[in-house]
């Protein structure tokens, strides 16, 4: 069976209703009647949520999930990292795990430093303060390297995003083959 990971910006499509809407839609139909397996990564939870807010327990974003259609699908673990992942919906990593992350974070984002108080410092941050513009900016970051390591770490298939900085950072080193990254709309077609 194909396996797509989802990206936030796919939850965020069908809770703003994007034009990516229908596409998302159909992937979790297709997931409910079995025919493809379908996840997210549950490093979403700890990105800044629609009014600016950060959720206090998973359970909220399993909520916001089920609010939107998305109850059946997987949540993959990522990394845990302290602050930011939640209890129990995380992993503790190796050093190659660690190394791998660090590695998709500086493709991702190549003028920035997967290290919070290199970032924090290099920006005039706090680094005891993950709640500062610098510090948002960053874990968004973060949870977008998280959300492809998991991807990878799973052994998935496609992950599904409309971001375009994936396709772009990511294939232009030959991190992974092109194919691999998919619009809403490319994942449906390969259904």
């Amino acid at each position: 069976m194909t396996s797509f990971t989802l990206d936030m910006n796919c939850l965020i499509a069908i809770e703003n209703d994007e034009p990516e809407k229908a596409d998302v839609l159909a992937l979790i139909e297709q997931a409910n009647a079995g025919n493809i397996d379908l996840a997210m990564v549950a490093s979403g939870a700890s990105e800044r949520q629609p009014g600016g807010g950060y959720l206090h327990t998973i359970s909220d974003f399993e909520a916001r999930m089920t609010a939107l259609g998305f109850q059946s699908i997987e949540l993959l673990k990522p990394i845990g990292k302290l602050d930011i992942s939640f209890w129990g919906h995380a992993i503790y990593p190796s050093d190659e795990m660690l190394a791998r992350e660090t590695s998709i974070f500086e493709a991702l984002f190549p003028q920035h430093s997967a290290s919070w108080p290199q970032y924090a410092a290099a920006n005039g941050a706090d680094a005891n303060d993950l709640s500062s513009v610098a510090g948002r900016r960053w874990k968004n970051m973060l949870c977008d390297a998280q959300a492809f390591w998991a991807h990878l770490y799973y052994v998935r298939d496609h992950f599904v995003t409309s971001d375009d900085n994936f396709r772009r950072k990511l294939v232009l080193i030959g991190m992974i083959p092109a194919d691999s990254i998919l619009t809403p709309r490319q994942a449906v077609g390969k259904i």
